[in-house]
């Protein structure tokens, strides 16, 4: 028996099906996912009983494409124990699939902006560290600069007008003047 709905996902007929036979059906079965499903259906004869997770594989549907399915099967045996049939329920899972791989790739793709961007923050961190110690070298050489100004020209310039008030003040006879004269002095010093 072959379904309504299994001959909508496959597009095959039924009687195509039976026509074909299981070698025929198994050959339609994706290249890197045969031996797999060998495997399992051997496995499934070998012990009937035993309760299966379903299988995922890729199968040939009648239009060519490649379409996933999953399905669950369940052997049947007679009372010596023989294989009589083989009942599968299966389903398309290929929209499924496909929103699976776009969501790898997205989550790929998100990994590889995410690294790019770690990366290009650690080298923008190298690059504020190296501008900051070029800021405070710059810092440094500006403060040893101004100590150098205000050493060798400000300071001096301070010395000759203190010693010019002190010359002015020794020459003043009147009081005001002398009194400015001495907090001029004082303010210089």
């Amino acid at each position: 028996f072959f379904s309504p709905s299994a001959e909508a996902i496959t597009g095959f007929s039924m009687q195509e099906m039976i026509d074909m036979g299981l070698d025929w059906v198994l050959a339609r079965v994706h290249p890197d996912d045969r031996a797999i499903v060998q495997r399992r259906l051997q496995e499934e004869a070998e012990h009937p009983d035993e309760n299966r997770r379903p299988m995922e594989y890729r199968w040939r549907v009648k239009s060519g494409e490649w379409h996933w399915f999953s399905d669950s099967r369940r052997l049947i045996t007679n009372e010596r124990g023989e294989p009589e049939a083989l009942v599968v329920v299966g389903r398309d899972i290929t929209e499924q699939r496909q929103a699976e791989e776009l969501i790898r790739q997205s989550e790929a793709r998100l990994k590889e902006l995410t690294d790019t961007l770690e990366q290009r923050v650690a080298e923008r961190t190298v690059q504020l560290r190296a501008l900051a110690s070029e800021l405070s070298r710059a810092e440094e050489r500006e403060r040893r600069r101004l100590a150098r100004v205000l050493h060798d020209h400000l300071q001096q310039l301070l010395v000759a007008a203190r010693l010019s008030v002190n010359t002015l003040q020794r020459r003043l006879t009147e009081a005001s003047l002398q009194q400015t004269a001495e907090q001029l002095d004082q303010v210089l010093g």
